[in-house]
């Protein structure tokens, strides 16, 4: 079997990650992608260019996984 799928590393954790979660945007032409670190918090990055934009620190205790709420849209 040959396997063609292409795959890049993304800097910004320092540890393992131990959750993802992508969202679409309001606009539905794009996506944000969120992922837990298990050393230092919660990540928010672009999806077209996989820049990160903000981080959550953790505080007390690390971080083990990520809910997501989106509104519902009302059209």
């Amino acid at each position: 079997m040959e396997r063609t799928t292409e795959f890049r590393e993304f800097k910004g954790h320092i540890g393992p990650v131990v959750d993802i979660a992508v969202v679409e945007t309001l606009d539905k032409y794009s996506s944000v992608v969120y992922s837990a670190g298990c050393e230092d918090g919660i990540r928010r990055w672009e999806a077209y260019d996989m820049a990160c934009r903000n981080l959550v620190p953790e505080h007390d205790s690390e971080t083990t996984c990520i809910a997501v709420f989106q509104p519902s849209s009302t059209a």
